[in-house]
C-alpha cells in the first residue's frame, strides 16, 4: 500500500484567503466600472431580446474590449501573480477577442440565431442572472 505524507491541499498554489483576498482588491481597483459593466449587461440583454444590426456590430466591439480588459487587468495583473500557468491563457484572450473583433466590423452584420424560444429564455435568463445575481 502506498503511504504519503501529502494531503491534496499541499498541491495548492495559493489558499482559499489568498484568493478571495484577491477578488477583493480587484473589485476594489475597478469599483466605479462595476456600474458601467451592469449597463453593458443590460444592453446586451436587450441586444439579445431585439437584435438590430447596428446595436449587434456595437454589442461585439464592447465585448471585445471588455475581453480585452479582462486579459490584462485580471488575468495578468492579478491571477498571474498566485497562478503561474495563468500567463499562458493570455494568447487564448487575445484570440477571443480577435474573433470579437472580427463579427464588429464584418461587412455581413452577423446574424444571432433564435432557433427557439426556450434557447432565447436561457440565454436571457443566464444573461439577467449574470448582471443581477
Amino acid at each position: 500500500m502506498f503511504r504519503s505524507n501529502y494531503a491534496i491541499g499541499d498541491f495548492l498554489l495559493f489558499s482559499e484567503r489568498v484568493y478571495d483576498r484577491m477578488f477583493e482588491l480587484h473589485n476594489s481597483y475597478v469599483w466605479p466600472l462595476h456600474f458601467v459593466a451592469m449597463a453593458i449587461g443590460l444592453f446586451l440583454l436587450v441586444v439579445a431580446v431585439r437584435p438590430r444590426p447596428r446595436f449587434v456590430r456595437i454589442a461585439f466591439a464592447l465585448l471585445t474590449v471588455i475581453w480585452l480588459f479582462v486579459a490584462a487587468v485580471f488575468v495578468y495583473g492579478r491571477y498571474a501573480a498566485i497562478n503561474w500557468a495563468a500567463i499562458y491563457l493570455l494568447p487564448l484572450f487575445v484570440a477571443m477577442a480577435a474573433v470579437l473583433l472580427f463579427w464588429a466590423v464584418r461587412s455581413k452584420v452577423p446574424e444571432l440565431v433564435q432557433n427557439s424560444g426556450l434557447a432565447l429564455l436561457i440565454a436571457v435568463g443566464v444573461l439577467a442572472f449574470s448582471i443581477v445575481g
